[in-house]
């Protein structure tokens, strides 16, 4: 079932690259770009950004003290005016971050390979880097460009897709976001895709699709109060007897607000939970039960059995 609510005044449209993570990350970095023109104009240059770099395989277990952890390329900078990318030396590590490390900040290039098992990070994952989450603590967690994130165990303070794809199979998640997916600089590639098979989510958290962003919910368990689709997103909600009760078609801030029922894809109940939809598109799609698709096959097995006697 596709459903598009009834159209509403909808405030201005947030650009393609504005989400929870990348605006506060903006909103440093263009702090410090005014810090560098007043230094500049005291004649008292300094590069205000400090790095520690991680071009080759190796598992972190300490904390980094510096501004920025690059992995993937073994020297440079971003500008400091313009915060153009200025790195030399690219490579292709796979980087474990363990127990023990804390990266306030870790930039991930070139096909770059991170695994999260312990520790706390904050990350953002470029090009066509992959990051998999199994324990540990993150802050934000943010993929652009092509990027791909999966997270199966640990917590996400905020975990936000302006890059391929998001995979959520487990842990506990505060902020899950899905953008557009974007270059560096602000061009539109596609949607970005985030599915969602397991994993909690706390009371009180966004899930949230914005833009073009796609956001598949198949299961988990949803503590917070509602989802959302705002802008030309869309939202696919994946389970069994799913239904979608228009309860306010004028809602603050141009939402429609809608009650669900039924279950996700892998049992979890979503009985009263509730939806809020804003120029955007959401689909029912109801699918076997957990479990139904295995009785379908077992008589058939078990005749061909009986046909191979």
């Amino acid at each position: 079932m596709s459903i598009r609510p009834p159209s509403t005044p909808s405030p201005s449209v947030p650009s393609p690259r504005t989400s929870f993570a990348s605006s506060a990350r903006s909103a440093l970095l263009a702090a410090v770009v005014c810090a560098v023109v007043w230094l500049t104009s005291s004649s008292a240059l300094a590069q205000p950004f400090t790095y520690i770099y991680f071009p080759s395989s190796t598992t972190i277990s300490t904390p980094v003290t510096t501004d920025f952890a690059i992995v993937g390329f073994s020297g440079g900078q971003y500008n400091d005016v313009t915060l153009a990318r200025e790195f030399t030396g690219p490579s292709s590590p796979t980087v474990t971050i363990a127990a023990g490390a804390d990266i306030p900040d870790a930039e991930i290039f070139n096909s770059s390979v991170v695994n999260v098992t312990g520790g706390t990070c904050g990350f953002v994952a470029y090009d066509t880097s992959t990051v998999n989450i199994h324990g540990g603590s993150t802050s934000f967690t943010l993929s652009e460009d092509a990027a791909v994130i999966n997270m199966y165990s640990g917590h996400a303070d905020d975990l936000e897709g302006q890059g391929q794809r998001i995979n959520v199979y487990g842990g506990t998640i505060g902020t899950l976001v899905a953008n557009v997916n974007t270059s560096f600089d602000g061009n539109t590639l596609g949607s970005c895709i985030v599915d969602v098979f397991g994993g909690t989510f706390e009371a009180g958290a966004n899930l949230t699709a914005f833009n073009d962003g796609i956001l598949n919910l198949r299961g988990g368990l949803i503590q917070s109060d509602f989802v959302r689709a705002a802008d030309g997103a869309t939202l696919n909600i994946f389970g069994t007897n799913l239904g979608a009760n228009l309860i306010n078609p004028n809602g603050a801030n141009g939402y429609s607000i809608y009650t669900l029922s039924g279950m996700l894809a892998d049992g979890s109940s979503i009985d009263g939970l509730q939806m809020r939809i804003r120029s955007s598109t959401f689909n029912l799609v109801n699918v076997p039960a957990p479990g139904a698709a295995v009785a379908l096959v077992l008589p058939s097995l078990l005749l061909a059995r009986r046909r191979r006697r």
